[in-house]
């Protein structure tokens, strides 16, 4: 299969925050005991960038309680692996050659015990301080054209 003429798959990340400037992070299952991304995922058809975002946090991390703050002018765009392609497929019926995730800044404004992991997809979650963020971050061996350092210092423009 010819994967240049494939779309990509409109994503969302979400950057979250606590009311100390932590970022929550999740373990995904099909991840290392040392690997960690933030929260996210494919839109479905028709949505919004904004109410994908929120769905997503909902549905990993069990509340509603988010706040956006901003979104980052920075696309994270990478190619999948022939693997995840064909789950794409098998998932959603759909071919894509990778995905084209947008990155949000957003606010948790609920209580942390509200939290609570979609056990089918996450292992863990934690919270990290910004000087950690970088170094604990989990690519998966993707190829990304982003730059994680520029993403960062664009996201985080709001609370500078």
């Amino acid at each position: 299969m010819n994967t240049k003429n494939l779309p990509y798959r409109k994503g969302v990340n979400a950057y979250v925050i606590d009311s100390q400037n932590n970022f929550l992070l999740v373990q995904k299952k099909s991840y290392g005991e040392n690997q960690w991304d933030v929260s996210g995922g494919g839109l479905e058809e028709g949505e919004s960038m904004e109410i994908g975002i929120l769905r997503e946090l909902e549905e990993e991390l069990g509340t509603h309680k988010f706040k956006i703050l901003a979104k980052s002018s920075k696309i994270d765009k990478y190619e999948w692996p022939k693997e995840a392609r064909e789950n794409g497929y098998r998932k959603h019926g759909k071919w894509w050659r990778g995905q084209k995730k947008y990155q949000f800044l957003v606010k948790f404004i609920g209580s942390k015990n509200e939290l609570k992991a979609q056990k089918e997809e996450i292992r863990l979650i934690k919270w990290v301080p910004y000087e950690q963020l970088e170094d604990t971050l989990y690519s998966g061996g993707l190829s990304r054209e982003l730059n994680l350092g520029a993403l960062l210092q664009d996201i985080l423009a709001p609370l500078l």
